[in-house]
């Protein structure tokens, strides 16, 4: 049984580990505020791409699924965010854009509220003029969150590294990243913070 288990768990390692190898990226300086996805290639590069949130909850979760899990795997995620303790590091910055930061959280707050999911293996950041909160999904599988673990997050750094100072918090199989746009993000499982 428990090596049932661990095949099962293996594509889940396999899928961090290529994304910790290739995870560490800075947002471009010319990229307009917005919600975005990075694509990670088999050739290392990366591409860039806008979300249409309205579309991503609709394709997600159809009226008549909203409230339903659509995979497992998402409700196993939730269940270990859970139980396990994330690891928290700080990247040394401080947030003095209050406004942008709440707009930032309020928008993860509503996709996650709305039904929006994460595709496993990528970057999903929102960003304003100065500031980035991603979501850094090292699984393969469809992460499904809920606006309180915005805002469980957000406390965690708050009391951990103080209020409105930068940095991220691991949750095994996904990290919360919050920072100035022009810093790494996501590179938490690649040798840690490089400033």
């Amino acid at each position: 049984m428990h090596l049932k288990l661990l095949f099962g768990l293996l594509p889940l390692f396999t899928a961090a580990t290529a994304l910790a190898e290739r995870g560490v990226y800075v947002v471009p300086e010319d990229t307009a505020p917005g919600f975005y996805v990075v694509n990670f290639h088999d050739d290392g590069n990366s591409t860039l791409e806008r979300v249409d949130v309205d579309a991503a909850i609709r394709t997600a979760h159809p009226p008549e699924k909203r409230g339903l899990l659509s995979t497992g795997s998402a409700k196993f995620s939730r269940h270990l965010t859970k139980r396990v303790d994330p690891s928290v590091g700080a990247t040394r910055h401080y947030m003095t854009q209050q406004d942008q930061y709440n707009y930032l959280t309020g928008a993860w707050r509503d996709y996650f509220n709305g039904g929006g999911t994460l595709a496993g293996g990528h970057i999903w950041f929102i960003r304003t003029d100065q500031l980035v909160l991603a979501v850094c999904v090292y699984q393969s599988n469809t992460l499904s969150l809920q606006g309180g673990d915005v805002d469980a997050f957000n406390g965690l750094l708050d009391q951990q590294l103080g209020f409105w100072q930068t940095g991220w918090a691991n949750y095994y199989y996904y990290t919360f990243w919050r920072d100035y746009r022009g810093y790494q993000i996501c590179g938490n499982l690649n040798g840690g913070y490089v400033p």
